[in-house]
């Protein structure tokens, strides 16, 4: 059966919305059970082709019966087309088949700046993240832990070779990664997290790459570390390179919600839909907090970070925008130094502030962690205060588990 509305039935439910129905929920998904598992067996398909390979975007073809539809997915969602009868309408079907015979596998999706590194590339990566874990599993003292990191090597996941480019010296760094020891689901951010090889540097590093939401209130989390680093600012994430990843000359960026602008297919209540970025960050390895083996390490890394927090405002007029306890870190010193990370909701708190409209870009952070003044009115800016307040909230949750 077809899982998703026809265009009149979309068009019905629309006119219905605006004639005052408010209850009515507009959407383009039929509300049966069979459909509801059908669309999850398409998510299903998307998140694993997204999980083992480098894609910017991917296409699916939907054949129930004598009817098919064409998908395309990537991190703003998906667009799907009108339904057609391919033994009425065969040409339909044989052009896209034929046409993506033809493309190039980055028209396909394909991220070009990731590709398969070689078996003695590969040999080298499995050797150091052996290592590397051999020696954080076996140490004598108390040893900080990266969780999930022994998934790492993983044999259903290829080994693939990263040019991480940086957008502040235009230097790029070639790192060797696998399977991400951490991600998010992949339609918005995306948040993959790897251990990387810096191939020439011969090093073990940290690769976050994800996808930053498009907004002039935002500024891109490579912009926000170097404006950090030049204030001389301590104890934030020891970035050493990266910004926007743009393969093939495009601009990297999601497609979805900007076809469906110029299609006019956006559906009502979903003003909420973003047009996202691809980023990559390359930086020095650190540990979560909760791997602190003593009390006091684990207040001080909290006093470090909000040393951190308000040279950032003094200095650079910057509000880190969503503390919780997963961006306190450690760093891989003996002294265990606290990093604040993750500074990609961080905007200038003077913008933030002075826009009355209080844009819902803005309203950044992890529930539990929200300060109380944020959660009470849903209108109210995000200010330094309510980052201050919130290192208190991740302390105290982190302190009583």
């Amino acid at each position: 059966m077809d899982p998703f509305l026809t265009r009149e039935e979309i068009r019905d439910a629309v006119t219905a919305r605006r004639q005052g129905a408010d209850d009515l929920k507009v959407a383009f998904g039929k509300d049966s059970d069979d459909a509801t598992i059908l669309r999850g067996q398409l998510t299903m398909y998307a998140l694993q082709m997204f999980s083992h390979q480098h894609r910017l975007h991917l296409f699916q073809l939907l054949i129930c019966g004598e009817i098919a539809r064409f998908l395309f997915w990537d991190h703003s969602g998906a667009i799907v087309s009108d339904r057609f009868d391919y033994t009425v309408e065969p040409s339909l079907l044989v052009e896209f088949l034929w046409r993506y015979n033809h493309m190039s596998a980055a028209a396909r999706g394909i991220d070009s700046t990731a590709t398969r590194a070689s078996s003695e590339d590969a040999k080298v990566f499995t050797a150091a993240v052996e290592e590397f874990l051999t020696n954080m599993r076996n140490a004598d003292h108390p040893q900080r832990e990266l969780p999930h990191a022994g998934e790492t090597l993983n044999e259903r996941y290829p080994v693939y070779r990263i040019t991480v480019g940086d957008d502040i010296s235009e230097k790029s760094v070639d790192v060797l990664v696998q399977r991400p020891f951490f991600r998010h689901f992949f339609i918005g951010r995306g948040t993959r997290a790897y251990l990387a090889y810096a191939i020439t540097e011969r090093e073990l590093l940290f690769l976050k790459d994800t996808w930053r939401v498009v907004h002039d209130r935002l500024i891109p989390e490579r912009k926000v570390c170097a404006d950090l680093e030049n204030a001389e600012i301590p104890t934030v994430s020891g970035v050493l390179c990266g910004g926007d990843v743009k393969p093939n000359g495009t601009r990297g960026r999601t497609r979805c919600l900007l076809w469906a602008k110029v299609l006019k297919q956006l559906p009502l209540g979903y003003s909420a839909l973003r047009i996202f970025q691809h980023h990559r960050l390359l930086q020095k390895l650190a540990y979560p907090v909760e791997c602190a083996p003593y009390s006091r390490q684990f207040v001080i890394a909290f006093c470090d970070c909000l040393k951190a927090m308000d040279l950032a405002l003094k200095k650079c007029g910057i509000v880190h925008g969503d503390i919780s306890l997963g961006n306190v870190m450690l760093d891989a010193s003996v002294a265990a130094k606290g990093i604040l990370t993750d500074w990609d909701h961080s905007g200038k708190e003077k913008l933030r502030v002075s826009d009355g409209q209080n844009h819902q870009y803005f309203r950044t952070g992890t529930w539990q962690f929200m300060s109380i003044a944020m959660l009470e009115d849903p209108k109210k800016p995000h200010e330094a205060l309510d980052d201050f307040e919130s290192v208190f909230w991740a302390l105290l949750y982190g302190a009583l588990h």
